[in-house]
């Protein structure tokens, strides 16, 4: 069951390009913010990239503080009940990545899948390549079927007790 669950979550990953992102904005009192961002995913690494504007909120927000939450879910137009819709959830840390080699990785790969727009995006300074390092978290395939992941991306997936994380 393992492995399959693994296979699931690794294959929901690879068929969105987009992920939400959900961080603590401190100078609020503590509110939740939530946005999105487009992604790539570093299979060998088991960690999420994302650029980020310094315009942007959660930009700001992951500066003060790294702990954040992100969701990646089924397509609409592809789920068969929209109340259960195929999700994983992830705790993560984020920080901002400052090492060229892995900056170019990201901007290559991104440009590939998302095109030119990339290009510009890179051109601008107040954009960022942040790593989003998950911890654990919780993939749910429908009703029922729910299970809590332990760490990283889909490390040992265990079904999920009622009330429990």
């Amino acid at each position: 069951m393992k492995k399959e669950i693994e296979q699931k979550i690794y294959s929901l990953i690879k068929q969105q390009d987009s992920l939400l992102l959900s961080s603590i904005d401190n100078k609020n009192h503590n509110q939740p913010f939530s946005s999105y961002a487009p992604y790539f995913f570093d299979v060998k690494e088991g960690v999420f990239y994302v650029l980020l504007s310094d315009l942007a909120e959660h930009t700001q927000n992951l500066t003060t503080n790294p702990l954040a939450s992100i969701l990646i879910i089924e397509d609409e137009s592809n789920s068969e009940q929209i109340f259960a819709r195929v999700r994983v959830q992830y705790d993560i840390r984020a920080h901002a990545v400052t090492e060229q080699e892995i900056r170019e990785k990201v901007f290559y790969e991104m440009t590939e899948s998302f095109g030119e727009v990339v290009s510009l995006i890179k051109s601008l300074s107040d954009f960022h390549v942040f790593c989003l390092a998950p911890n654990g978290g919780r993939y749910i395939e429908g009703f029922g079927k729910a299970f809590l992941i332990s760490s990283g991306v889909s490390g040992e997936p265990r079904p999920a007790m009622k009330g429990k994380r």
